[in-house]
């Protein structure tokens, strides 16, 4: 694993357990991609306790994403002086990313949910060309990660009091991440070096909620724990995965203006059990306005940090559109995630030398499409 953080230069998660995948709903992602807080059945995954507010629906998402990469290094002139920022890998690329489908059914007080999510993503890709003090080429590099985590849960959900709901809910997790690494040289005299790992991971979740309404503010917290992981090489040598603690809470606000407003936010905290990693927590909010007349637009953000260091922290601006119509809603959300961060200000990763200049720009846009259809009344706090 160490060697694959070395590798990755700053994106270890991506080949830890997956990196950001939109699990929810369209709508949720347009407000900052707060699954906890997402009013739908795939949010009910996520939040137990929502299963019993849920209402008799349906949710169905997915998208495409573009990421562009660029990774550059100082140049110095004969005397020492800085003469500019050489580039020494530009990569992009697009492609098709699933979010999930559930459904929810419910009485009076209350909610069965059920469904399937792609909760995270090992894709990413890398090459680079190495080149002599001549500009001449003596090797070209590549790096390339694949696969899919998915998760078959339900949740169950109880009211016991008009306004306030607990659920517990688990699922099963299992996917599978390929990665493959090579150096091709030029000289024919220099032996190629390639190396490739196919892992499968399996492994539970449990997780417990409770909600509650004073007026017009919901609020909601719950806990989540994995239980079980491991991997399995191609050799079919198991390897367990430290078990992660996550506790999130959440907010929820309608005003009760002219626009229909919403607003939502959510705070989470996980425990990362492995050696070398620091504990991370997120913050993410967003609003929805109901236009007069049209469609529903809606605002966010998402703040991450990153378990190997503060300066691989990561912020997303989210933005999206909703269309109503006799029960039917279509949605779209968009997730814009810049980053920038030199590898001077991340110590300890191996493989380079000391003050190497090595700077990476990096942006992720994804659009989320999402349908879903109510079959019932609509609840309040959706």
């Amino acid at each position: 694993m160490i060697a694959l953080l070395a590798l990755l230069c700053g994106l270890p998660e991506v080949l830890w357990l997956g990196g950001w995948n939109p699990a929810g709903s369209a709508a949720t992602t347009g407000m900052g991609g707060g699954l906890f807080m997402d009013r739908s059945a795939l949010g009910a995954l996520e939040n137990p306790a929502y299963a019993a507010v849920s209402g008799k629906r349906a949710d169905l998402s997915g998208g495409v994403f573009y990421t562009r990469e660029s990774r550059s290094r100082m140049v110095y002139d004969s005397f020492g002086g800085v003469v500019g920022e050489s580039e020494q890998a530009f990569n992009q690329g697009t492609g098709f990313t699933p979010g999930g489908v559930a459904g929810s059914y419910g009485g009076e007080n209350w909610g069965l949910a059920a469904g399937v999510r792609a909760i995270g993503s090992f894709g990413y890709d890398y090459s680079r060309i190495e080149r002599d003090e001549a500009y001449v080429q003596t090797s070209e590099e590549s790096l390339e990660s694949s696969g899919l985590l998915w998760e078959l849960g339900g949740s169950a959900g109880y009211s016991p009091l008009p306004g306030w709901c607990v659920g517990a809910g688990a699922g099963f997790v299992t996917g599978s991440r390929t990665v493959r690494w090579s150096v091709l040289h030029v000289d024919p005299s220099v032996p190629d070096e390639s190396w490739e790992q196919e892992d499968e991971l399996t492994g539970a979740v449990i997780r417990a909620s409770g909600s509650g309404v004073m007026g017009r503010l919901r609020f909601a917290a719950g806990v989540s724990m994995p239980v079980g992981w491991s991997t399995t090489d191609g050799n079919g040598t198991d390897s367990g995965i430290e078990d992660a603690l996550e506790v999130t809470c959440g907010l929820g606000y309608l005003p009760g203006n002219r626009l229909r407003s919403s607003f939502s936010a959510e705070a989470n905290w996980r425990d990362e059990g492995e050696p070398g990693l620091r504990n991370t927590w997120g913050i993410r909010g967003g609003v929805e306005n109901h236009l007069p007349g049209g469609p529903i637009a809606r605002f966010g953000f998402d703040y991450r940090t990153s378990p190997v260091h503060r300066a691989l922290d990561t912020v997303s601006f989210t933005t999206g559109i909703g269309f109503s119509l006799d029960g039917w809603c279509l949605d779209a959300g968009l997730r814009l995630t810049p980053s920038r961060w030199r590898q001077s200000q991340v110590p300890g990763l191996p493989g380079f030398s000391q003050g190497d200049s090595l700077s990476m720009e990096s942006l992720t846009s994804t659009i989320v499409i999402g349908i879903s259809r109510d079959f019932g009344e609509v609840p309040l706090w959706r």
